[in-house]
């Protein structure tokens, strides 16, 4: 199994990968996305998808360079929002090698935000990748939309 964390400097922003049997999915890729190619290559895996949690503003996302780079598909978040590339993933689930990967619809951040639950070989939950949405013990930024919308 590969669970790899990146970090994008200067941002506070993370990615991961996530594989296990020779297939990889990447979370919110950074710009400068060598970096997922190499870890996969090095494990003996290849990139199969690509999973944005949210529009991100503050930054470029790396998907559609990714996807060039390894045939990876593209899912993003915020269907309601035109997008040139990809699918929308909003309800759609993933098999990586054993493990599961569902999205789940967590708006707040942004109005069609994304998190994706990873389960384990016996469908046990593992872990959530809630992008912006979600902190230990707090929400993050639902300001964004208005802070009349926040309390929503």
């Amino acid at each position: 199994m590969l669970f790899e964390r990146v970090e994008q400097k200067g941002l506070a922003a993370y990615s991961y990968l996530i594989g296990d049997q020779c297939e990889v999915v990447v979370i919110d890729p950074r710009r400068d996305c060598q970096v997922y190619l190499e870890l996969a290559v090095n494990q003996g895996m290849r990139i199969t998808h690509i999973l944005e949690t949210h529009r991100h503003e503050d930054f470029v996302l790396g998907s559609q360079e990714l996807a060039a780079r390894s045939g990876a598909a593209v899912w993003h978040a915020d269907r309601q929002w035109p997008h040139v590339y990809g699918q929308p993933a909003e309800g759609e689930s993933w098999q990586v090698g054993r493990l599961a990967i569902q999205s789940l619809s967590t708006p707040g951040h942004t109005p069609g935000s994304l998190s994706y639950l990873l389960s384990d070989a016996e469908v046990n939950p593992w872990a959530v990748f809630s992008g912006d949405t979600l902190f230990s013990g707090e929400v993050g930024r639902v300001d964004f939309m208005g802070i009349e919308e926040a309390p929503r």
